[in-house]
């Protein structure tokens, strides 16, 4: 069973879909590959989580 992260975590700042852009063919994976994250404050800096989407 595939299990999917939360879409509302306590303390969300925002909601991202981060896109990447690369010529270099070792980093090529992640022009090809569709993330979303969520972003929140903790200790003091803002913290992103990313996930692939499938």
């Amino acid at each position: 069973m595939v299990q999917y992260p939360r879409l509302a975590e306590a303390g969300t700042y925002f909601r991202t879909a981060p896109v990447f852009r690369t010529d270099a063919e070792r980093h090529r994976w992640l022009a090809r590959t569709a993330f979303v994250g969520l972003a929140r404050e903790e200790d003091g800096h803002i913290v992103i989580r990313c996930y692939t989407v499938d």
